[in-house]
């Protein structure tokens, strides 16, 4: 049984293989820039006009300028993209069969990403977009279009411009289709509501992995999961027909381009994360990080080019693409090898997402003629995860009904232990009681750097300002507050602020040893220090020296001299003052040397 379920690998490569080969083996109608539907019945089926077209690259030409010679015309066999030219006019001729003459007839252009214009005959169609010359002339297509004519005639003649200034290629590189008005409505409603359907039922699924974040315990693999979830969404809603349009028709074409793009570069990164919390002894995730880091970098071309830029680096953001592949099926092959549950079936699900990823990258490399599967090959992945999560469910439901026998068992072994509990609880008190004077303890010292709080301050000053007035000793506080802070958090975010904050901290400690002096966080990036008995000469040149320290600090990832310090200090002779007032100078210091440019310190002047 064991080795008869690696033959559904072998299977899987089979079925891709009789798809790819179907597929190449599509019927060309069209020779010569002519089609012969004389046979075709386009009352009961969809018909591809694939084959061969008249080309006029880089000449936007109308129907009634084609019978006059002189143009640079060559035969092209469509599906055709271009990349030499940014424009140019396709034509070809269709001999209809008796019974279609008169008839209501549909034509499909797809969604082209480029401005387009269709004739059929000299009947101006549609202008989808705006066709012209240059990129300053033309507006992008949004969306594909279903256009209804009749002919009178059995020889009908099309003629499509197409200008392409925004992407990386341009021309009729998909299947225009052709078919009577009601066929075709079916198809194209078809795949519609099948589209509808699939983005609705994973939505489903990205709320209900949504909800169980935030219900059960914040699971990072949840919020993860939902994220793919919701990037597959939105990719299929963004793919072929550009659905996002019919919601939204005033969308933006640059951002809607912009989306696509984002969405196909971070599907495996988010994929990634997935795996790596599913199997996290086999996941690396510093090189699931530094991949992330590479498709941020990537995200920035895409968001600060246009189009016509970044559309030219898909090679590189496919590149990303297999790296992300190569590390999950890693992650999965050892997940398998050390026999983790439902490692194989995960394993199964990524070889239909692999090869949904490469035949995506052979499609847009114009390599072989199929359609753009990576949507599907993820929504696979996800339906192969519901049905792990439903085997889970059972497992846990037969798990609770096995501990309910056990539970019932074990209710009537715990009666003849109470007495012995009672004892062992009442040791517990005691324990317990020792633990709340720990915790007394560390509620005075600051959670994240592990120095004195708030409060912690707020009792050592007042003693050390009673014992200064009985000695005759000088007291000090110096207020020190890390420069533009928040920059470090909202540049680097918390974690690396936290970190931030501890290692200053532990600076501190070390810097104002030598005075004796009293450190401890009064509050965000503000530290307050008290020394008693110092001169204030010795309390402002060690203050600069701390400024110079904190200039040369090494945090990693953070930029050397990016963190400064602004120091306040209130000086007392005497301690002839109140801690009220020794706070208020020092505060009123601090904003001063904030004011003046911080990374400065400034003594409360009177």
């Amino acid at each position: 049984m064991k080795q008869a379920k690696w033959l559904v690998i072998p299977a899987i490569m089979l079925l891709f293989g009789w798809f790819w080969s179907v597929v190449s083996e599509e019927e060309d109608h069209g020779y010569g820039g002519q089609f012969n539907l004389v046979n075709a019945s386009l009352s009961s089926e969809v018909i591809p006009l694939n084959g061969q077209w008249l080309f006029y690259p880089n000449q936007l030409i109308e129907p009634q300028e084609t019978v006059f010679g002189g143009y640079d015309v060559r035969l092209v066999d469509v599906p055709h993209s271009f990349t030499e030219s940014e424009f140019g006019t396709y034509q070809t001729d269709i001999n209809l069969a008796p019974e279609a003459v008169g008839e209501l007839l549909s034509l499909y252009i797809p969604n082209l990403g480029s401005a387009y214009k269709v004739w059929v005959n000299d009947d101006l169609l549609i202008e989808e977009g705006q066709v012209g010359a240059s990129r300053e002339t033309t507006v992008p297509a949004k969306k594909a279009q279903v256009l209804d004519f009749r002919s009178d005639e059995r020889m009908v003649t099309i003629t499509i411009q197409v200008a392409n200034h925004y992407l990386r290629k341009g021309g009729l590189w998909t299947d225009v289709l052709i078919a009577d008005n009601d066929t075709m409505a079916r198809s194209y409603n078809m795949d519609r509501v099948l589209t509808s359907i699939i983005c609705g039922s994973l939505m489903v699924l990205f709320l209900y992995y949504l909800f169980s974040f935030l219900v059960q315990g914040r699971d990072r693999y949840h919020l993860y999961f939902s994220g793919l979830v919701f990037l597959v969404i939105l990719r299929l809603i963004l793919e072929g027909d550009k659905l996002l349009f019919t919601f939204i028709p005033n969308f933006s074409w640059e951002w809607s381009m912009k989306l696509e793009y984002l969405t196909f570069i971070w599907l495996l990164p988010l994929f990634a994360y997935v795996i790596s919390l599913k199997y996290n002894q086999q996941a690396n995730l510093k090189f699931t990080k530094l991949y992330s880091i590479t498709v941020l970098l990537g995200s920035a071309v895409i968001l600060l080019t246009p189009s016509y830029v970044y559309t030219q680096y898909l090679v590189l953001f496919q590149a990303t693409l297999v790296l992300g592949f190569a590390y999950v099926l890693r992650v999965i092959l050892k997940a398998r090898k050390e026999d983790e549950p439902y490692s194989f079936i995960n394993l199964v699900g990524l070889l239909v997402l692999l090869m949904a990823g490469l035949n995506d990258v052979l499609y847009y490399n114009d390599w072989i003629r199929t359609e753009s599967i990576l949507s599907i090959g993820f929504l696979v992945f996800l339906l192969i995860q519901i049905v792990i999560l439903v085997i889970q469910h059972a497992n846990t439901i037969e798990q609770y009904r096995t501990s309910s026998t056990e539970l019932k068992a074990l209710n009537a072994e715990l009666e003849e232990k109470v007495n012995a509990r009672t004892q062992e609880l009442e040791k517990s008190q005691q324990d317990l009681l020792e633990k709340n004077r720990f915790l007394h303890k560390i509620s005075y010292l600051d959670e994240l750097t592990h120095i004195p709080n708030r409060r912690s301050f707020a009792n050592v000053l007042k003693s050390d300002l009673s014992e200064a007035q009985e000695k005759g000793e000088s007291i000090a506080l110096l207020l020190i507050d890390l420069d533009l802070f928040k920059k470090i958090n909202d540049q680097y975010g918390h974690q690396m602020g936290d970190a931030c904050l501890k290692i200053f901290a532990e600076l501190l400690n070390q810097h104002f040893s030598k005075l004796e002096g009293f450190v401890a966080r009064y509050g965000g990036e503000e530290f307050v220090v008290i020394c008693r008995g110092q001169r204030l000469e010795r309390l402002v040149e060690s203050s600069n020296e701390l400024r110079e320290k904190v200039l040369k600090l090494k945090v990693p990832g953070v930029s050397q001299g990016e963190l400064t310090v602004s120091v306040g200090i209130s000086y007392a002779e005497k301690a002839d003052i109140t801690s009220d007032v020794l706070f208020e100078q020092a505060d009123a210091a601090l904003y001063k040397a904030k004011d003046q440019g911080r990374n400065q310190v400034i003594v409360f002047d009177k």
